[in-house]
């Protein structure tokens, strides 16, 4: 695309100065296409940033005094065309990071406390120092005026319509062959997926779906699609037409769980969704497509590229790649792009490295601080980008956290100076009485005191408010070295740093049979699973403890004891739709034992001389003993499924033979006196 850079321009002052210039850029502008962002000025609040994704505009004003969030600033950066400008609204730069920025909320600080303001320290010297940037300070009593060149692009790139012709190959050639677009942002990727979509349909495909992590983040795809079907209506997320042909959205978890069909699946952002989701949808749909943006806000492409590439391999050998690398809002090489890269580190994912030269007995665990990360641009970079290549869901804010968070606690694994592992964790608990006291009557909820929290609320766990705990928050081995003890030793040395002043180990995450298996093999034990699934994820949260204390233990045994209480009656209601193979991993031990009782009327059951009514107390016994012992019981994972979702999650027989995906009520029931049968063998 031809045409002049974007540019940013930093209008720093006092508050009520730079808000009159704010007003003044607005008139001098009114003939451009402009927003502003602040929560205070006659403008678009910045936590709506989302509304605006997907639109385009000459110029963004973003009043920082409202607070600074690097989510909503990455994100309206790609708003703004070519030749247009983006405009921040700061205190005096000198002094910013000593602004009460109201954003530190977030990142668990009250209002009467200090942060050290590293990230705003980073963002003023990256700034200052840079050629993009033009500076409008108050105390030099300048009239602040704005120069815009806006371009508009006017044709498709030839990287578009290459992916618009591979998008219909996936469609109407060949099944099993799926597709992988990768771009930054700017690309014209989601355009492209919807001018194709709306090719498609033109042709008589009648249901093309749409899934990403929200559909916000797909409305340039169907504004794209609505430009180019004409007779077609939007309705309720989706794009309709009256002979029935239509592009409709669906939540990544509600399209796993539904299994609806369709001519083509397209998956936008999919580097923002779990890895297990994309290969069930992998698995489910016969021609589909995953598009990632290559580095940014909405997921590591990287990542993606690294996590997924071998499912598509294993499932799908005949996968086919393209990228577009040509802008469509600015010119290649857009200094404000650039800019931004190294403000929000969107392009820090891990570089690869051979680790086949890389001895694990070298290997080197040691703390590092924020204001050591902050110091060392190039160890800040490996660090963040470790955490961007293993977790899906890495964004700018979690940048700023990483520098800002209050009570963070970091270790790095490094061999040969290289990093190959991080650990990223939080102090929690230890509060106060009165505080405690606000908690226990729900009036007070504060920021980073997610583990104490969740026991006193969902397991009534009183003492829980007055424990400590270090719970991690993300844990990430490069590419290449996992599997190798590397974060087994990380979490040791962080347990062996807090062990004289903390009571527990704690960590959340959404619940998968590796990550179960991976925190049980570290010592962690299961003790709450959310009631929720997340939309993005379609998984429920497990929250998990390891003592480090006397005080740790008592604690974690009365979490364990209350849990096993209550995970019954919630297996029958809000966990009814729970796997098997996450109950199993999932599920408190327990030293009971089957009585003799019990065995004999299961025997009978299981040869047809009892009725399934006479024994449901007994299978629910035998049920939890198959899934509680302290050594693992082999048993089909058919009979042990058919097994909980009888007697645990009380499921009716046809809705079993739904779920197992058998031919109806006699072969569930069948199925049923033959895992009693396996079962009653297991625990002899």
């Amino acid at each position: 695309m031809a045409g002049s850079d974007r540019t940013l321009h930093l209008v720093s002052g006092d508050m009520a100065w730079c808000h009159a210039q704010a007003g003044n850029i607005l008139d001098d502008l009114d003939q451009h296409r402009v927003l502003l962002l602040s929560n205070s000025l006659d403008g678009l609040a910045t936590s709506h940033y989302r509304q605006i994704l997907g639109k385009e505009f000459d110029c963004i004003i973003y009043d920082c005094f409202s607070g600074l969030d690097a989510d909503a600033l990455g994100s309206v950066c790609g708003t703004v065309r070519g030749g247009g400008a983006l405009i921040l609204l700061t205190p005096p730069l000198t002094d910013w990071s000593n602004f009460k920025d109201p954003d530190y909320r977030r990142h668990g600080y009250t209002d009467n406390e200090k942060p050290q303001g590293l990230f705003i320290q980073r963002l003023v010297h990256l700034l200052l120092n840079s050629d993009a940037a033009t500076s409008h300070k108050q105390k030099e009593n300048k009239q602040v005026n704005i120069s815009l060149k806006p371009v508009t692009a006017t044709a498709a790139t030839d990287d578009q319509l290459h992916t618009i012709e591979a998008i219909e190959r996936v469609a109407l050639g060949h099944a099993k062959r799926p597709l992988v677009i990768k771009a930054d942002r700017g690309r014209g990727k989601s355009a492209a997926i919807g001018i194709a979509a709306a090719k498609l349909l033109e042709k008589d495909k009648r249901n093309i779906l749409v899934t990403a992590p929200s559909f916000a983040a797909v409305e340039t795809l169907f504004r794209h699609a609505a430009d180019n079907l004409p007779g077609f209506a939007m309705q309720q997320q989706a794009l309709t037409h009256a002979d029935g042909r239509r592009l409709s959205f669906i939540a990544p978890d509600k399209l796993v769980h539904d299994k609806p069909a369709c001519d083509l699946l397209c998956v936008d952002e999919a580097a923002a969704i779990p890895a297990q989701l994309l290969e069930a949808m992998l698995k489910q749909q016969n021609r589909i497509l995953f598009s990632t943006t290559v580095h940014g806000y909405e997921g590591s492409g990287r990542g993606f590229e690294i996590r997924f590439s071998k499912v598509l391999e294993r499932l799908t050998p005949q996968w086919k790649t393209t990228s577009l690398k040509a802008s469509i809002r600015w010119r290649d090489g857009d200094a404000l792009e650039a800019l931004l890269n190294d403000l929000l580190l969107f392009d820090a994912d891990q570089t690869a490295f051979d680790t086949d030269m890389l001895d694990s007995s070298d290997l080197v665990i040691s703390c590092v601080t924020q204001q050591e990360l902050f110091k060392d641009e190039a160890a800040l970079r490996a660090f963040f980008g470790l955490l961007v290549t293993a977790h899906y869901r890495t964004r700018p804010f979690d940048l700023r956290h990483l520098l800002d968070g209050k009570q963070l606690r970091l270790w790095r694994a490094t061999i040969n100076n290289r990093l190959v592992g991080a650990l990223v964790c939080v102090e929690e608990g230890n509060i106060d009485e009165q505080l405690a006291q606000g908690i226990r009557s729900g009036k007070r909820r504060p920021k980073n005191q997610l583990v104490p929290q969740t026991l006193q609320q969902h397991l009534g766990v009183d003492q829980a408010l007055e424990t400590s705990y270090l719970r991690i928050m993300r844990i990430a081995v490069a590419p290449g070295l996992q599997r190798k003890g590397i974060g087994r030793r990380l979490l040791q040395t962080a347990a062996t740093d807090y062990s004289q002043s903390t009571d527990l180990l704690a960590t959340s995450f959404g619940a998968t049979a590796e990550l179960l298996d991976f925190w049980r093999t570290t010592g962690f034990t299961p003790v709450r699973i959310g009631l929720t699934r997340d939309a993005s994820s379609g998984c429920h949260s497990v929250l998990m403890l390891a003592p480090l204390s006397g005080n740790g233990e008592m604690l974690m045994q009365n979490c364990q004891e209350r849990y096993l209480e209550t995970l019954p009656y919630l297996l029958r209601g809000g966990l009814s739709d729970l796997e098997t193979n996450i109950i199993q991993r999932a599920f408190p031990h327990t030293s009971d034992a089957l009585t003799k009782e019990s065995r004999s009327r299961l025997e009978l059951f299981s040869t047809h001389a009892l009725s399934l009514d006479a024994v449901l107390p007994d299978l629910h016994q035998l049920t939890r003993l198959l899934l509680s012992g302290e050594r693992h019981i082999d048993i089909k994972p058919e009979h042990l499924a058919c097994l909980v979702s009888y007697s645990l999650q009380e499921i009716d027989s046809k809705d079993v033979a739904t779920r197992l995906e058998i031919a109806g009520k006699s072969a569930a029931e069948k199925l049923l006196r033959d895992a009693t049968t396996e079962g009653l063998q297991r625990l002899q």
